[in-house]
């Protein structure tokens, strides 16, 4: 059956691709981001991806809209890394197992920057955000809900895609969590506040109880900012303490054992073999510094065995090493900037809205981006999440917000001077 609803749903979208290509960059998000496709068990197997991205890619050739994305640091930032990932795989040492991560790369940074011209209004913005919630809150929602069912024995996992890992989907609802908790204080109406609150506080528990060490690191880094971003800090502080009472209490030993188990990294295999790979990576970025070894070259034994035969060949598990490694040091500066870039540009949303009643909508959702921003940027430190298209889709986000408050508020001060210049005054 849902394969059938899915099938319909995703026909129906496809023709409004043509009436705005902002629909194209909704639908191209959610069966990028949620994979909803790989739900349906392999019913009409194809590549639904390549079919949005061929529409939305036409549709933006024939609309009047803006087609160019802003001239920004982050614009710039992500060409760069289309480009310097490119140059990684044509000099790839296996460019056949590469081709596959680099040609999901490619198109999510691309349509990632056409993408970004389309964020030009609050109700798309508030859209986008929406579709980046629902795609991920789904996992959040269902696991939260299944580790009460359960008694939490059992992990939480994704289903497909880059979130198919249980340590990479508690990265992503760790991503996604700060902006479940806007639209629950922001949103209009009641039963919207509630189930986005609800939500949130199911992709909390779904998020520990995938027995990820680096996803519990991300959520109390994020639970911090959050608190201290937060405008109703009171609220937000009873639900975090909610939240822990029912972890500590529910929470089976196998989950505290597995957390006890950062303190003494040093005897567990997994963590020590994480850091074998960091250090034969970072070795190998080092002979390769301008364009990298190519996507999942760490797998390769006989390239790994040329730095150390005593480390086994394995994923970095690091998004940092694995930009450095992959795809060189340009790209890996590229990466970092859409970090600093992303950063800066919800400061300033912050500092120009901060005291504008009307623009109270852009300071609190600025807010809460910065804590995705942490909260992600503690995650994939221990994740190879460098190329994840969710990560790009909020960074968009924050770079269109900006654009958005600075056009908007700059309209409004010419307007006003504009208006000044033209009075006039007489004598009594």
């Amino acid at each position: 059956m849902r394969a059938y609803i899915f099938l319909l749903m995703f026909v129906s979208y496809l023709p409004l691709i043509f009436v705005t290509p902002f629909v194209g960059a909704m639908l191209w998000c959610w069966v990028s981001v949620m994979s909803p496709h790989e739900m349906t068990y392999d019913f009409l197997p194809f590549s639904y991806a390549a079919v949005v991205a061929g529409l939305f890619f036409l549709s933006i050739l024939v609309s009047p809209e803006r087609k160019f994305p802003p001239n920004t640091a982050v614009t710039w930032a992500m060409a760069g890394l289309l480009v310097f990932t490119t140059l990684a795989q044509i000099s790839a040492f296996d460019p056949i197992m590469s081709y596959s991560r680099w040609d999901t790369t490619w198109k999510g940074l691309l349509l990632s920057l056409l993408t970004m011209p389309l964020l030009n209004s609050r109700l798309r913005i508030h859209a986008f955000v929406w579709i980046i919630v629902l795609s991920l809150g789904y996992f959040g929602l269902k696991g939260g809900i299944w580790t009460f069912m359960t008694g939490g024995v059992w992990s939480v996992g994704g289903v497909a895609g880059m979130i198919g890992d249980n340590n990479h989907l508690a990265t992503a609802l760790v991503l996604v969590l700060p902006l479940m908790v806007y639209l629950a204080f922001q949103s209009s109406q009641r039963i919207i506040r509630i189930g986005a609150a609800a939500m949130a506080f199911f992709t909390m528990v779904a998020t520990l109880f995938t027995y990820s060490r680096g996803g519990m690191l991300a959520l109390a880094a994020c639970l911090s900012v959050l608190w201290w971003r937060s405008s109703k800090k009171a609220i937000t502080g009873i639900g975090v303490l909610v939240f822990a009472v029912v972890a500590v209490q529910f929470a089976p030993d196998a989950l505290w054992a597995r957390f006890g188990t950062i303190q003494n990294y040093e005897l567990d295999a997994s963590a020590t073999g994480r850091l074998d790979i960091w250090r034969v990576a970072l070795t190998l970025a080092s002979q390769h510094p301008l364009a990298g070894i190519g996507f999942h070259g760490t797998t390769l034994p006989a390239l790994v065995g040329s730095i150390d035969q005593n480390v086994r060949p394995r994923a970095i598990h690091n998004s940092y090493i694995e930009v450095l490694t992959e795809a060189g040091v340009p790209a890996f500066l590229c990466h970092v900037t859409l970090y600093v870039a992303t950063l800066f540009y919800l400061r300033r949303t912050r500092r120009l809205t901060r005291n504008l009643p009307d623009w109270k909508w852009a300071f609190e959702l600025a807010s809460m981006m910065q804590v995705s921003v942490v909260g992600f940027a503690v995650g994939s430190f221990f994740l190879s999440l460098g190329f994840y298209d969710g990560w790009w889709f909020v960074v968009i986000t924050a770079t269109a917000l900006d654009l958005h408050v600075r056009e908007s508020l700059g309209a409004r001060s010419k307007e006003l001077s504009s208006s000044a210049s033209n009075f006039r005054t007489y004598p009594a």
